[in-house]
């Protein structure tokens, strides 16, 4: 999965987080919220963990859906 690396970054400033606070939160390595923040590909364990953390509907305006190559399952 792919996360819209702005998005999460607006995320991180608004909250006053740090890349090691985000992954504490989300209970992954800090080199996983590293590929977000590089708009790289992280696997299913961690994008499992990034959508339990935001849930829906509001993980989907972090999931770039072009990219990963799959249409949103919720576009109406």
């Amino acid at each position: 999965m792919y996360i819209y690396e702005d998005r999460l970054k607006k995320f991180l400033a608004n909250q006053g987080w740090s890349a090691q606070r985000f992954a504490d939160e989300l209970g992954v390595e800090l080199s996983e919220v590293e590929k977000m923040l590089k708009g790289e590909y992280i696997g299913v364990d961690t994008a499992r963990k990034f959508i339990m953390y935001f849930k829906i509907p509001l993980v989907l305006a972090y999931i770039d859906f072009d990219k990963t190559g799959v249409e949103n399952p919720f576009a109406e």
